[in-house]
């Protein structure tokens, strides 16, 4: 059988979905999304607060963020995941 994009798309299609949905789960966990999430991915943070900056690391971003987050956010964050672009936003 010859391999043809709408061939192709019958195929990850469905994987895409299951993969999307499996993402869109730790939304509403922040813990499982951060134990998901390899040590060395690279954060930027944008804007002029004093969150913002580039980390190297999941640590380094941790701490430099989401462990101030409760003195800043009393009330908290929602994490919104967008796994076709590998984007992570938190609205406040």
């Amino acid at each position: 059988m010859k391999l043809t994009k709408t061939r192709l798309e019958e195929i990850t299609t469905p994987l895409a979905l299951t993969q999307i949905q499996n993402i869109k789960k730790l939304e509403s966990n922040e813990g499982a999304f951060f134990a998901h999430t390899a040590d060395n991915v690279d954060w930027i943070v944008e804007g002029t607060h004093p969150l913002a900056g580039h980390y190297h690391s999941k640590a380094e971003f941790l701490a430099h963020t989401f462990e101030k987050l409760p003195k800043v956010l009393p009330q908290g964050t929602q994490l919104h995941v967008e796994p076709s672009a590998s984007i992570v936003q938190l609205p406040s």
